[in-house]
C-alpha cells in the first residue's frame, strides 16, 4: 500500500486550529485508507464538520480519527509496520460490488469479520506515535514569562524577537496561533503599554471624542456630516 502522502517532516505538521473555535481548539486529524486506490494518507477537518464524502458512504475508503498530538513525523513509519500488514490482507480481498438498489459499494468478501476486527483496532486499541506537545494561543504561551520589552525596540526588532519565540515553541512542538504574525501584534500591544501614549500636535478646526465602534472586520468613528469629504486625522488615546 502507498504512505508516501505521509512523508512529514516536523512532528506537528498535522496540528492545526480549528476555524470554528475561538481559543486552542485543534482540527481532526483523519488517517485515511483508500482501499480502491491502495493509498494511505492523512487529512485534518473541523470538528463538527459532518460532511462525509461519496466515496466514504460508500465504504470505497475509511477515516479514522488520529490523536490530536499525533506526531507526524513518525507516522509513516508507524503507518507501514503497524496499519499496512493488517490492512493489506483487506486490500487484496476489496472489491466493488453493486447493492440491491443499484449504487455501487465497498465490500471485503469472505473477510467482513476481519474488517471489523481491523476497524475496531484502529479506533480503539491502536498507539500511534505521539508528542508532547500541543496547541497554543500566543496569551497561553506567553503567560509564564514575556520577554523583556523595552520602549527602544523598532518594528524590526519585534518581527526578530516574534520569530524566535516561534521557533522556540516549535522546539517543544507547540503550535501557536496565528504563527509568527500573531506574536508580533501581541508584542506591539506590549509595547504600546511600556512606551505610554505619545505626544501629538496637530492643527484644526474641530474636534470631537469618540469610542470606535466594531463594523464587520474593521472599526469605525462616526463624525459630523458636514465632515464629509473632508481630510481628518485619528489619534487612540488608549492604551
Amino acid at each position: 500500500m502507498n504512505t508516501s502522502e505521509l512523508a512529514y517532516e516536523k512532528p506537528t505538521e498535522l496540528l492545526e486550529p480549528s476555524s470554528n473555535h475561538r481559543g486552542a481548539v485543534p482540527r481532526d486529524i483523519l488517517l485515511v485508507i483508500n482501499w480502491q486506490d491502495g493509498e494511505i494518507y492523512a487529512e485534518t477537518k473541523d470538528p463538527g464538520d459532518r460532511f462525509i464524502t461519496g466515496t466514504r458512504w460508500a465504504g470505497i475508503e475509511d477515516a479514522y480519527i488520529l490523536p490530536s498530538n499525533v506526531n507526524a513525523a513518525l507516522l509513516r513509519e508507524w503507518v507501514e509496520e503497524e496499519v499496512v500488514p493488517r490492512a493489506q490482507p483487506l486490500a487484496d480481498a476489496f472489491e466493488i460490488v453493486c447493492d440491491v438498489n443499484g449504487n455501487l459499494k465497498g465490500a471485503f468478501p469472505g473477510m467482513e469479520e476481519e474488517k471489523l476486527e481491523f476497524d475496531k483496532w484502529l479506533a480503539c486499541d491502536a498507539e500511534p506515535p505521539t508528542h508532547g506537545g500541543g496547541l497554543w494561543t500566543v496569551e497561553e504561551w506567553l503567560e509564564g514569562g514575556v520577554p523583556e520589552i523595552t520602549s527602544d525596540l523598532t518594528d524590526d526588532d519585534l518581527v526578530d524577537l516574534a520569530g524566535d519565540i516561534v521557533r522556540e515553541a516549535e522546539e517543544q512542538n507547540v503550535v501557536l496561533i496565528g504563527g509568527a504574525e500573531a506574536v508580533f501584534y501581541h508584542l506591539c500591544e506590549i509595547l504600546d503599554s511600556v512606551r505610554g501614549p505619545d505626544t501629538y500636535e496637530i492643527q484644526g478646526y474641530e474636534v470631537v471624542e469618540k469610542v470606535a465602534r466594531a463594523t464587520g472586520t474593521t472599526a469605525h468613528v462616526f463624525v459630523p456630516v458636514s465632515w464629509v469629504g473632508k481630510r481628518v486625522k485619528i489619534v487612540r488615546i488608549e492604551p
